[in-house]
């Protein structure tokens, strides 16, 4: 049962770049869809911040319930996915294109 010297567990070099690359490659995706929310999310604000100063900051009512769940849904959700956007986009896209021109 002692498995030094044998092959039976060792992981070739070759598999672990491949898996290395599969993940890397996934993160990429991962950032990429992060850069699409925070583009949502921004066109959504730019759409509505006509609404929104007239209806929320120039109206003459006291604050609310309401206007505080709306400040909280809003901002809140800025701030979110706003820190998405502190990923790893550049060096991830950067590991990867290195690895993949080792490999070939």
């Amino acid at each position: 049962m002692d498995s030094a010297g044998s092959d039976g567990g060792a992981i070739h070099p070759e598999e672990a770049l491949a898996a290395m690359i599969y993940y890397l490659n996934a993160l990429v995706d991962i950032d990429i869809l992060s850069l699409v929310s925070i583009t949502l999310t921004l066109y959504d604000h730019v759409l509505t911040l006509q609404d929104e100063w007239t209806y929320i900051w120039k109206s003459k009512r006291p604050l609310s319930g309401a206007t505080l769940i709306f400040f909280a849904n809003r901002y809140v959700l800025l701030a979110i996915v706003g820190s998405l956007g502190f990923g790893f986009g550049p060096f991830l896209t950067k590991t990867v294109s290195l690895i993949k021109a080792a490999m070939s």
